[in-house]
């Protein structure tokens, strides 16, 4: 059987809150819009969250190819590097509290 088979087959036996939370995630992380959705939810959410990798890949990529790194005179194009800049993932790691493991004798 055909694994895309396989999967219309299951998707029918699921909840429809299952298949409405599918359909929200999929709205999500559509590229559609240079991935305006991902975008906006990243803004909202509180961190840690895990941004797609890809979509500031993309982006970096657009940059890199289309703009070029000096201006007609020859200066450093500093335009560029603002927009490079801006293409962080807005993750803020917090510091974690140290943990201890006890040694456990299981014999």
């Amino acid at each position: 059987m055909h694994t895309q088979t396989c999967l219309c087959v299951n998707f029918v036996f699921l909840s429809s809150q299952t298949k409405q939370t599918i359909e929200k995630l999929q709205n999500i992380v559509s590229s559609d819009g240079r991935f305006r959705n991902l975008r906006d939810a990243l803004h909202r959410c509180d961190p840690p969250c895990i941004p797609y990798l890809g979509m500031y890949l993309t982006d970096l990529s657009f940059i890199e190819e289309g703009t070029p790194n000096f201006t007609e005179d020859g200066l450093l194009n500093f335009s560029k590097m603002r927009m490079v800049s801006g293409t962080q993932v807005p993750y803020r790691p917090t510091v974690s509290p140290v943990v201890s493991y006890k040694s456990v004798n299981l014999m």
